[in-house]
């Protein structure tokens, strides 16, 4: 049960990922169009601006699960890749914890 429950939350990571990276793309043409109206036509659009910060939000937001799940996320490996395998879990599990309490206090 808890592996099909595992497998269907991989599948969503990963769609979550491919919308992010889509959604990435969009980004860098919105700027990139802003950015050359501003000074090639000096005209740029105050809504492609507010676009852009909504999207950038999103993308971070749809990122984040890929990111912890490809073990991508960036993290201090001063100390790190030292420890067993298990200490290593228990501070992933504690940063997620501390992570996600302001998240859901927000």
């Amino acid at each position: 049960m808890l592996r099909k429950v595992e497998k269907h939350l991989d599948r969503l990571m990963d769609w979550l990922g491919n919308i992010a990276a889509a959604m990435l793309l969009i980004l860098v043409l919105i700027i990139a169009w802003n950015v050359i109206a501003r000074y090639v036509f000096s005209s740029s659009s105050l809504g492609l601006e507010e676009l852009s910060w909504h999207l950038y939000a999103a993308t971070f937001l749809l990122g984040i699960p890929f990111a912890l799940k490809s073990g991508s996320h960036v993290r201090v490996d001063l100390f790190y890749e030292n420890f067993k395998p298990r200490t290593q879990a228990l501070i992933d599990l504690i940063g997620s914890v501390l992570f996600l309490i302001p998240t859901c206090l927000v």
